[in-house]
């Protein structure tokens, strides 16, 4: 069998039981009908790891998750939408299936963290928009720029057509019964405004940070990992702020918003 196939066997000697056990080999022998340091017995440990794929997408990635009985530390939060009024199955994006927060790059900028059970992290990087027409349009673009990092469309749009629910268990199933409803403290109301004055330029009522609370229960302990559940998930988006930049001055300029988030 080759070595990029099999593993080699790794052997332990155990004296009068399995618990006391170590690499030192004990060499085995007979005298006068009696025998010494016999093996009287065998035990096999085989050490696995699982991994969880779609049967009708890309073998070569690799949807991990908790899966049964219940979350795991450091596995993702999955969510899933319902729509609202119409029916309590579950709807399942398999490539919009976490939930995320904003992580910055080594330059700063932002990109996607997919938030894992158990994690309590504080985030923070920056967008830039570059504009040479500054108008009220561009505040609503850097808006919706940074809002679409602090949390997925399908979250933003959670008052309009659909709710948004977390997986209590850390599995994916269309029953309406394993999921809970994320509950929102404020909901952003996305109302920005421009101005001009003199050499600086600015954007009034801009949401630049989100929380999330977690809280969760520990299951019965199982042989192997801990498991939790999710009994709920708040979101809160932090206070509208006012955000001020130099305005430039040169002919064909463009100005640069950064916002830090």
């Amino acid at each position: 069998c080759r070595d990029n196939i099999c593993l080699p066997i790794r052997t332990h000697y155990c004296l009068n039981s399995f618990s006391a056990c170590n690499k030192t080999k004990i060499s085995g022998f007979c005298t006068n009908s009696t025998c010494t340091n016999i093996i009287k017995g065998l035990k096999y440990i085989i050490h696995h790891n699982v991994h969880f794929d779609w049967s009708n997408t890309n073998k070569s990635k690799v949807f991990i998750r908790s899966g049964n009985p219940g979350y795991v530390i450091g596995k993702p939060i999955i969510i899933g939408l319902s729509r609202m009024n119409e029916s309590n199955e579950i709807l399942f994006n398999k490539s919009n299936a976490f939930l995320t927060l904003p992580l910055a790059r080594r330059n700063g900028e932002c990109s996607k963290h997919i938030v894992a059970f158990g994690e309590d992290i504080k985030l923070r990087c920056f967008v830039k928009l570059f504009t040479k027409n500054f108008t009220t349009s561009s505040c609503t673009k850097l808006q919706n720029m940074t809002l679409h990092l602090l949390m997925k469309d399908s979250l933003l749009n959670a008052s309009q057509h659909y709710s948004v629910y977390v997986s209590k268990l850390g599995n994916v199933t269309t029953k309406y019964m394993d999921w809970l409803r994320i509950t929102f403290d404020n909901i952003p109301q996305n109302v920005v405004t421009a101005h001009i004055l003199g050499k600086q330029i600015s954007c009034s009522g801009l949401v630049t940070s989100v929380h999330l609370d977690v809280l969760y229960s520990i299951l019965p302990k199982t042989k192997t990992l801990m498991n939790y559940k999710i009994l709920g998930v708040g979101v809160m988006f932090g206070k509208e702020k006012d955000i001020t930049w130099p305005k430039c001055t040169t002919k064909n300029c463009t100005n640069i918003l950064h916002v830090d988030i």
